[in-house]
């Protein structure tokens, strides 16, 4: 409720916002629950205080403290079948650190999924690569999107995961429009902080890439800069006629 009382854009003194709570309550709100509500949407991230004013803010997140609670989620059953990848057919790596140092700016995506696909009326099996680039509030930028861009270079298909602001989401809407006209998937989540700590929530694929066709030697030589040795031996055995 405190939330819904406070300017979008602007800060407010405390006690007009504690005054505009007592109005949107009918009655007049007491010191402590006024405090208590303050301290809980701080903790959230939700607001900051400067002095006696008050002013919304988005929590956010460095990347790297993002990363694994992406991961989680991005790289479970579901969410792997929902961008029409078979577990059991697949491989995934957190490819943003470690391994070669690879070619060009813009060639380290935080995530890279490689998948076997099985045609059911098709006797061939094909190799499909899919990478994910991760971005924080701060990181969510039309240059996000046109470094997601470059990762087709070596990638059927590449997304980028950002935070959905929930205050000003202008940025966003600009995002999107970037991301289908230049054929980029764009997967969204919720964030919030509990104690200082990301809590992901929500995920969403908001656009569909456009599939490429790479050359195959750069996909394979993008696999072999990024992913370890013995997940790419489970990515040959797993396309090997059965």
């Amino acid at each position: 409720m405190i939330l819904d009382c406070l300017p979008t854009e602007q800060s407010i003194d405390r006690g007009e916002l504690q005054h505009r709570c007592g109005q949107r309550l009918g009655s007049a709100l007491r010191d402590a629950d006024f405090e208590a509500g303050l301290v809980e949407l701080a903790n959230r991230g939700d607001i900051a205080s400067t002095g006696r004013l008050i002013r919304r803010i988005e929590c956010d997140f460095a990347e790297a403290v993002l990363e694994s609670a992406v991961e989680l989620h991005l790289f479970s059953k579901a969410f792997l079948q929902v961008v029409g990848a078979d577990p059991a057919y697949s491989v995934f790596h957190t490819s943003a650190r470690g391994g070669a140092v690879g070619s060009g700016q813009f060639s380290r995506p935080d995530f890279t999924l490689a998948t076997i696909r099985r045609p059911k009326y098709d006797p061939l099996r094909y190799l499909d690569v899919v990478t994910f680039e991760l971005k924080n509030g701060a990181g969510t930028s039309l240059l996000a999107v046109h470094e997601t861009l470059a990762h087709t270079r070596f990638a059927h298909r590449s997304y980028l995961i950002c935070p959905r602001p929930r205050f000003r989401t202008e940025r966003l809407q600009l995002i999107q429009n970037a991301c289908a006209e230049l054929g980029v998937g764009l997967i969204t989540f919720a964030l919030r902080s509990d104690e200082g700590e990301p809590i992901l929530s929500e995920l969403v694929l908001a656009i569909h890439p456009l599939r490429r066709n790479p050359d195959p030697a750069v996909i394979e030589q993008y696999l072999e800069n990024r992913m370890p040795a013995e997940k790419l031996e489970r990515l040959a055995a797993m396309a090997r006629p059965t």
